[in-house]
């Protein structure tokens, strides 16, 4: 059987890819954070070994995948799987890795944590500005040693509040999508809590991994009914706020008609040592980017010079991966792929003309996902997609009209 696959695998791939696959070497470094290269990630979850400790050989099933996905090929492990939960590990750089932090669009001043604050590791910071269009506008690039950094933020101890909250619009698109801004009185991660009126547990939009004063949130899949929504915001220490509750009306969606920044020429960013500050509350760098115009800041993190993993390090293992959790199944892809694509996600089924059976998974609270309707490594159908994404995947949950 074994034999069989690696045939085929050769048949379908091009070469280079299969030594993309079979060369990926992770690590699993002295503080328990998986790594992708250099290491033994394929020790326990590859072959006899991760059969022995009844995990699956995920090396032996993407090998026999005909689209593999581009994070397996590159080695990148990390960029999905999280397997520390210290604050220090959210958004630094993976050793020997890279990490890539993506923010929303239309802001002008934002902090963006780039690295943890940790003796003997340097940093290449690349950052790059697009317009409203995803038009590349400006580049800059660092190489950050956490040492020259000598800025610092302090905790002032407060909660961010919630101000200026407004609801833009509700349009009918495949679904009913609304639109909601606000503005927070620091800088400050922030997202909805929404759902009916009657509802015990409530939906979230997705949270962006930046830090700013402005924000929008896009709510997808919605019904035509009543929603209660609140803002829930937390700033660079760890401060958490929750709003008073707001209406959403749902009921009569319209198009919209939203205004776009042309452009109007090229940022020229310049990255400094005083461009970073360090956040003694979290062991967290972060870099402050400011544009002219409303743009969007990617930045993508590259560690070197981390200290090596202790003797025995991969034989301890490194705990829970999260791998059923919202971050894997949803903030991860939302980290290089767009919202809203094609399907909403983080909706629930509970209708009459719906359902989500149990051959697609979901997670908690029955919150459908990517991985839903994607197999997360790879597959033989592209998009990955789990059935035929031209009608066999749209009716295993719509079973009404206008589907059947």
């Amino acid at each position: 059987m074994k034999r069989r696959a690696s045939k085929f695998t050769f048949k379908v791939l091009p070469f280079t890819v299969i030594l993309s696959i079979f060369a990926m070497s992770p690590v699993i470094s002295g503080d328990g954070l998986a790594q992708p290269r250099g290491g033994d990630c394929r020790r326990c979850h590859a072959g006899p070994e991760a059969r022995k400790r009844g995990l699956v050989d995920i090396y032996g099933r993407i090998a026999s995948y005909r689209f593999p996905h581009t994070p397996v090929i590159q080695g990148n492990c990390t960029i999905c799987h999280r397997v520390s939960t210290s604050p220090s590990r959210r958004f630094g750089a993976a050793a020997g890795g890279t990490k890539t932090i993506k923010g929303p669009g239309g802001l002008r001043r934002r902090y963006i944590p780039v690295a943890a604050d940790k003796a003997g590791s340097t940093y290449r910071v690349d950052l790059t500005i697009e317009d409203e269009r995803g038009r590349v506008i400006g580049k800059a690039g660092f190489d950050l040693d956490p040492r020259s950094v000598s800025s610092s933020l302090k905790d002032d101890g407060r909660e961010p509040r919630a101000t200026d909250v407004k609801v833009v619009g509700v349009k009918q698109a495949v679904f009913i999508e609304s639109v909601i801004d606000w503005k927070t009185d620091k800088a400050a991660t922030s997202y909805i809590e929404y759902g009916p009126r009657d509802a015990v547990v409530l939906e979230r939009s997705p949270a962006p991994q930046v830090y700013s004063k402005e924000h929008r949130a896009v709510l997808k899949g919605l019904k035509a009914e009543v929603y209660r929504f609140r803002v829930v915001s937390t700033d660079i220490f760890g401060n958490r706020g929750v709003s008073k509750e707001y209406i959403l009306d749902a009921r009569k969606p319209r198009r919209l008609r939203e205004k776009r920044n042309p452009g109007g020429g090229l940022e020229k960013p310049s990255l400094r040592a005083e461009d970073f500050v360090k956040v003694p509350a979290t062991g967290l760098i972060h870099l402050l980017v400011r544009t002219r115009r409303p743009s969007r800041a990617v930045v993508r993190v590259s560690e070197a010079g981390a200290p090596a993993a202790g003797p025995g390090a991969a034989a301890g293992g490194h705990g829970a991966t999260g791998s059923r959790s919202r971050y894997v199944q949803i903030d991860a892809c939302l980290k290089c792929h767009s919202d809203g694509v094609s399907h909403p996600v983080a909706v629930r089924s509970d209708g009459r003309k719906t359902r989500i059976p149990p051959n697609l998974p979901t997670i908690e609270h029955g919150l459908l996902t990517c991985v839903t309707c994607h197999y997360p490594h790879g597959g033989d159908a592209r998009h990955f997609s789990r059935l035929d994404k031209n009608r066999d995947l749209c009716v295993e949950c719509h079973i009404g009209e206008p589907f059947m």
